[in-house]
């Protein structure tokens, strides 16, 4: 129990290593969800990064040596941060607050019973995160070995470098550790939707608990994923200026991208969805820059010891008589046993709202769901493929859709963005005369 508790700590105080990040985001204490979400996002990479730094320098992980780095992390973001950190005296939930914590209190139940877990955390991140925390660096040579092939040799190791910082703290691997970060997770991501619409909070979070359950993602890479992909297209849907949601958008893309090999595909969606937008290139690139960096360290990391495996899948020819096979199994699989809910709802609403708020994320939502098709294709037999895979990569489109209802809602209109010069004085004025 001690270990369990433990590991968890250590992960989930990982925004304590992200306050560094409030600043440079704009995001203050009054965004309470918005900012535990993004000082989340900020820690987990931060450390992960550290980690990643350290092995390729050949400098071997040590619990002191980690635990003073996440201390300097958490210091330094404090002192950082500290105009910022004043909690306000008066904190009223709403029933959307409520009504969305009972979906994160049945998702948190359905993981502490071992419903939901992913059996992905056995097979290969659990495995990873405990040889990695054993040799104190990112093993190559474990990655290499034809014998351990199947346990994905080129995927980011963003998820078994978290693991196994948990590892070196507690002493050993906690499972039951890993998997209760998932309605932690959850949390975070309905925070991020809320500041769009309180309403369509609670709908992801029933969504979302419901298909991390049938999909069995807790304790893999598809839940860190979604969530930094909603802080993504949260910061870039509901921007409160462009200096925040530039800054947000380049923490979350890095941590999709270092997480799975999914995320690039995710972050190649955003990056066309924003010159389709239109916004400024300049902005686009800033945000890109971080995870362009890790990626490319990462992929030259894994091209060196000869371990690229999924990224090379786009290279391989489509077997085109599979396409109506693989339409037709990924849309049953989107049907998550719920008869395709998940997915009518928000289209509903994006039907009858402003669609045009929702421009960017269904744009996303649209080229990650045509890439999962895409990639399916690239299988002689696709059906086991599918099968064991397609809920949770089909999360990425979901969540998007989800994202995009939100803005088409129109709820709060302008909420949570920067107020004009001519809008400032007038909210002021009124301010005084109550």
């Amino acid at each position: 129990m001690i270990v369990t508790i433990t590991a968890f700590v250590a992960i989930a105080g990982l925004p304590l290593c992200g306050l560094w990040a409030l600043p440079l985001t704009g995001v203050n204490v009054l965004e309470r969800g918005r900012a535990l979400a993004v000082a989340g996002a900020a820690g987990a990479l931060a450390l992960s990064v550290a980690m990643w730094l350290l092995s390729l320098a050949g400098i071997p992980w040590t619990r002191p040596l980690l635990l003073a780095i996440a201390v300097a992390l958490a210091g330094a973001g404090w002192y950082a941060a500290r105009g910022v950190l004043e909690w306000p005296r008066r904190w009223r939930p709403s029933w959307t607050t409520a009504a969305a914590g009972l979906f994160v209190a049945v998702s948190a139940y359905g993981v502490a019973t071992v419903r939901s877990s992913s059996g992905d955390l056995q097979y290969f991140w659990g495995p990873k995160a405990i040889r990695f925390a054993a040799a104190q660096k990112v093993d190559a040579h474990f990655l290499g070995d034809p014998n351990y092939f199947r346990l994905h040799p080129d995927y980011p190791p963003l998820i078994p470098l978290i693991y196994a910082w948990s590892i070196l703290v507690a002493g050993r691997f906690a499972w039951m550790a890993v998997l209760m970060i998932t309605p932690v997770l959850l949390a975070a991501s309905v925070a991020v939707i809320h500041g769009g619409s309180r309403w369509i909070a609670v709908l992801s979070a029933a969504t979302l608990a419901h298909t991390f359950a049938v999909s069995y993602a807790a304790g893999g890479a598809d839940v860190p994923l979604v969530f930094f992909e909603v802080l993504t297209l949260g910061a870039l849907t509901f921007p409160r200026d462009s200096r925040s949601s530039t800054a947000i958008a380049a923490i979350g893309i890095a941590g999709a991208v270092f997480s799975k090999v999914e995320g690039t595909t995710f972050a190649i969606a955003v990056i066309i969805a924003l010159i389709v937008a239109r916004r400024d290139s300049r902005s686009v690139v800033s945000m890109i820059a971080p995870a362009a960096v890790l990626l490319g360290s990462w992929l030259l990391f894994a091209g060196h010891f000869g371990l690229i495996d999924g990224y090379a899948m786009a290279g391989r020819p489509m077997v085109a008589e599979n396409i109506g096979r693989v339409l037709a199994a990924v849309v049953w699989a989107a049907s998550y046993e719920i008869y395709w809910l998940p997915w009518i709802a928000p289209l509903v609403i994006i039907a009858a709202g402003d669609y045009r708020r929702a421009f960017l994320p269904l744009t996303v939502s649209v080229l990650t769901l045509a890439a999962i098709v895409y990639f399916y294709t690239h299988a002689d037999d696709p059906a086991f493929w599918i099968a064991s895979s397609a809920q949770r990569v089909l999360l990425t489109p979901l969540v998007a859709l989800l994202v995009a209802a939100a803005a088409a809602s129109g709820e709060g209109g302008r909420q949570g963005q920067a107020k004009t010069p001519a809008e400032a004085p007038v909210e002021t004025t009124a301010a005084a005369t109550r």
